[in-house]
């Protein structure tokens, strides 16, 4: 069966799919939210500050190439999604195949040392607020 789907279709379904899962679920996390936001925000601005921080402070000082910095940074992050973003975008840099896949296939690598690194900083920050 050869059934063709207009784009178009596909774009509304999907749109009405995630209004339908925002209007079911977003005012219980707004109501949610409105007990405990404050922590919750200074936290998330604790993590995304330290995650950014840890990944690039660290490559910069070490001298990492790109697909080093791109691996800790996705594994800081812990987006998995970051490491085909952050390989596409190497793809587009000028440069050498030889040198350019050596970037991509670190980016798999330092993915998992940016998730250990992650998981220890944090274990230790949330030891300290903790007390």
């Amino acid at each position: 069966m050869d059934i063709t789907v207009p784009s178009i279709l596909k774009v509304i379904f999907f749109d009405l799919f995630l209004f339908a899962i925002v209007f079911e679920v977003g005012p219980k996390s707004f109501q949610r939210l409105k007990k405990n936001a404050f922590p919750q925000s200074i936290l998330t601005l604790v993590i995304c500050f330290s995650c950014l921080c840890m990944s690039f402070g660290r490559s910069k000082v070490l001298n990492y190439d790109t697909g080093t910095t791109a691996g800790l940074f996705a594994g800081a992050f812990s987006e998995s999604i970051l490491i085909g973003t952050a390989a596409k975008a190497i793809n587009k840099l000028p440069g050498e195949y030889i040198e350019m896949s050596r970037f991509i296939n670190n980016i798999p690598v330092f993915y998992q040392i940016g998730i250990i690194l992650f998981v220890f900083f944090f274990n230790i920050k949330i030891e300290v607020f903790k007390n």
